[in-house]
């Protein structure tokens, strides 16, 4: 199975709204989760009526509301002087229930090469799903999409595949392309290199808000979830595979160790 679902969210002046999604419910009282960015000027953020604040924390400089209501209708916000309409997206938790899932990024890579990815974990750590972020802006999103579901269909993965991509950037703001050396951490001779423009579609991702995004919208029912890229390889060292450990590991959380490969 292979589906695509876009991040909707909001850029408006100073303010992005990374995501809203509709949590769950015990009554008729609907909780809401609004995802901002780091970026986002947190004086410039009203929640309009009948809506109410619930809670609000901040995670790593970005700010999160939960907020309440009865209402039917969409979640008024004013978002710097501007009204604006959001639709919370809705989970979607029943696609990856019970699987071995890895939650990543890919940045460049193509088609080709992530379905090589996945061949090699489905061998090496028994995946059987994964949730990839394609860091691009929108128009780029349907021919990747269409892409790598022929490669998968080509080379017959029967993995489930989530494409996700998203309508505001996810990067950080200042920094060029993660491909681009000067983005690698240590790497050499950063004083002597030209550094591209800033391209927060494409630079290091910035907004850790995305994992919590992803959990609650498509991987609270899944048996394990591993965080690694589609540039990482983890071989299997015959102790087991790293989803069954996780599900083993008193607390539910291993811890993977690895290490950059410089070209």
């Amino acid at each position: 199975q292979f589906i695509e679902r876009t991040l909707s969210g909001h850029i408006v002046g100073r303010v992005t709204l990374l995501a809203a999604i509709e949590m769950p419910s015990v009554d008729t009282t609907r909780n809401v989760a609004l995802y901002f960015s780091k970026t986002s000027d947190v004086n410039a953020i009203i929640v309009n009526a009948p809506w109410t604040i619930a809670a609000s924390i901040t995670v790593d400089g970005a700010l999160k509301i939960d907020i309440t209501s009865q209402h039917l209708g969409p979640v008024g916000l004013t978002l710097d002087s501007i009204d604006v309409s959001v639709d919370p997206m809705m989970p979607e938790p029943d696609f990856f229930q019970g699987e071995n899932v890895a939650l990543s990024v890919q940045n460049g890579e193509t088609a080709s090469d992530i379905a090589d990815w996945l061949e090699f974990h489905i061998r090496e750590q028994a995946l059987t799903a994964a949730a990839i972020f394609y860091r691009a802006m929108p128009d780029k999103v349907t021919g990747f999409g269409a892409n790598l579901e022929q490669e998968i269909q080509a080379r017959g993965i029967t993995a489930k595949i989530l494409c996700i991509a998203a309508n505001t950037p996810f990067g950080h703001p200042d920094m060029p392309p993660e491909w681009h050396p000067y983005a690698t951490p240590g790497a050499p001779g950063k004083d002597r290199m030209e550094i591209p423009p800033a391209n927060p579609w494409r630079s290091p991702m910035n907004e850790v808000h995305f994992f919590e995004i992803c959990r609650h919208l498509f991987l609270n029912q899944a048996r394990a979830v591993a965080n690694i890229d589609v540039c990482d390889l983890l071989f299997n060292d015959t102790h087991g595979s790293i989803f069954d450990r996780a599900e083993q590991s008193q607390t539910g959380i291993i811890t993977l160790l690895g290490r950059q490969c410089y070209p």
